[in-house]
């Protein structure tokens, strides 16, 4: 806050010096610009409280709380989001891949409300943790069929869920596909199936703006790309092996159809994704290759459940080795990976690891890099703002929603304008993704100032459907969501 107010003085001594005068009015004219210092380097963590972005966990729930078709009945629905969050609390992650088994329904047209009300516990858990959930309602525990349900019975279903997931919006990051085959993987189920239809219907299921997610581009491709329900479908890739081939991705390797549309279409939409279980894997899993597949799928998330620490610290999976491994600024430029310079300290210097890499460039990373303020300090008076910044994470940054607002001298909202829209804020070109350069957004507004006088502040707001605000990696005051870059004061007249 001192270099912000030693900027605004200095920015008033100048222009007295050049006779800029007082308005007509009762107010000064302004016209300053304002540069913004990044976060040093060793604060970055700061940034992983982030809501709707980074690592993402992992939790079972059994809605019929059914001991049949290898389910284990759960007295408390919620018992494995509250453990997981706690288990991983290090880690800072604000994301938790559920999995509603709805097995016990899986002959019956319609979940009692039983089964209803154990899903909205789930939720409200969620909204007492202060995470948000990527949604998954599925059936078969295993591949081999077992808790297969028909299409009439899971169609039903949604439609008994849609105005579930709309009563709980802002606790949902996004909605898997699922429904359909092994822990709704959309693979090994033994009937016949109508998967354009089941896509169909999870997409009416879920409550817009929030996003689908699927495993595959050919999944995606059942819905004609003319209609308007195609730029919901983003993806999940739940066979992460990083920018390689690997027998074991199948059809999604670099170079394949599959793989060339996620990148296409990733500026678009959000992408999530896991590697195989620790245990389950002999493949090695490179931590660098991992951040070049990231880079080219503008990966917004990702699993930390996976080949990490599920099984115990030191078990020696792939992505607890990221912890190790050393990342350079040089490697970083000779791939054309973009960071903040201020990531490695103010001298550069600072050790990084590729998991520290990861963790911070999950998702967006926004950080301010100037504004300029003109206009009248008066009451009632009118200031424009340009507001300028660059995104140095993976992804732009989905369920997000920013703007102004001023603040009293309590640091209370007395006014707010919606301004910017962040899902479209990419680290890099869309048109040119091989372009290391980094892209600067400009969001600009009209600010009506009080008619009280008074000493205010002006801030930037991100902040998520639920309300939770995001910090940006900018040495400036920030408190209860927003960001405050510029202080004024309006006088008596």
């Amino acid at each position: 806050m001192r270099r912000i107010t030693a900027l605004i003085l200095v920015f008033v001594f100048v222009f007295s010096l050049c006779g800029c005068e007082e308005a007509s009015g009762s107010g000064k004219k302004v016209e300053e610009h304002i540069e913004f210092e990044a976060l040093d380097g060793s604060q970055s963590s700061l940034l992983n409280y982030n809501p709707d972005r980074g690592w993402r966990l992992e939790a079972y729930v059994n809605v019929g709380n059914s001991a049949e078709d290898r389910h284990t009945p759960q007295e408390d629905p919620a018992i494995n989001v509250k453990r997981s969050v706690e288990k991983y609390a290090a880690y800072s992650p604000q994301l938790v891949q559920t999995y509603f088994y709805l097995t016990a329904y899986k002959e019956k047209p319609e979940i009692d409300e039983y089964g209803l009300d154990r899903i909205q516990q789930v939720f409200d858990c969620a909204r007492e943790l202060g995470v948000k959930l990527v949604v998954r309602f599925t059936y078969q525990y295993g591949m081999d069929g077992v808790g297969e349900a028909d299409d009439d019975i899971m169609l039903g279903h949604m439609e008994q869920l849609a105005p579930l997931l709309q009563d709980n919006i802002d606790v949902i990051n996004v909605v898997e596909a699922g429904f359909l085959g092994s822990w709704g993987e959309w693979h090994s189920y033994k009937n016949f199936h109508n998967p354009t239809a089941l896509l169909r219907g999870i997409l009416e299921m879920t409550p817009e703006p929030l996003y689908v997610q699927v495993r595959l581009p050919e999944y995606k491709n059942l819905i004609m790309d003319t209609e308007d329900i195609y730029p919901r479908i983003g993806f999940h890739d739940d066979s992460f092996f990083g920018y390689r081939y690997c027998a074991a991705a199948g059809e999604l390797n670099p170079g394949t159809e599959d793989w060339n549309q996620i990148v296409e279409e990733s500026a678009d939409v959000p992408v999530g994704g896991e590697t195989f279980w620790g245990r389950e894997t002999n493949e090695e899993i490179d931590g660098f290759e991992s951040i070049l597949q990231f880079v080219a799928f503008r990966q917004n998330t990702f699993s930390l459940y996976h080949c990490f620490i599920e099984d115990g610290v030191g078990m020696g999976y792939e992505m607890e080795k990221w912890q190790e491994v050393a990342i350079t600024p040089e490697w970083l430029d000779s791939n054309g990976v973009l960071y903040s310079p201020s990531w490695f300290g103010e001298d550069g210097t600072l050790k990084k690891s590729v998991f520290d890499f990861v963790s911070d460039h999950l998702g967006y990373r926004i950080e301010a890099t100037s504004a300029d303020v003109s206009g009248e300090l008066a009451a009632g008076g009118e200031l424009a703002v340009d507001f300028k910044l660059i995104n140095y994470g993976f992804s732009a940054a989905y369920n997000m929603y920013s703007g102004f607002a001023i603040l009293d001298e309590e640091g209370n909202e007395v006014w707010s304008v919606a301004a910017g829209d962040p899902a479209t804020w990419n680290s890099r070109d869309p048109e040119n993704p091989d372009d290391p350069a980094a892209l600067e957004y400009t969001i600009s507004s009209d600010i009506l100032l009080p008619e009280e006088s008074g000493t205010y502040q002006l801030a930037f707001y991100l902040r998520n459907s639920a309300g939770t605000g995001a910090r940006l990696n900018n040495d400036l005051t920030y408190s209860n969501g927003y960001t405050v870059f510029y202080e004024f004061e309006i006088e008596e007249e």
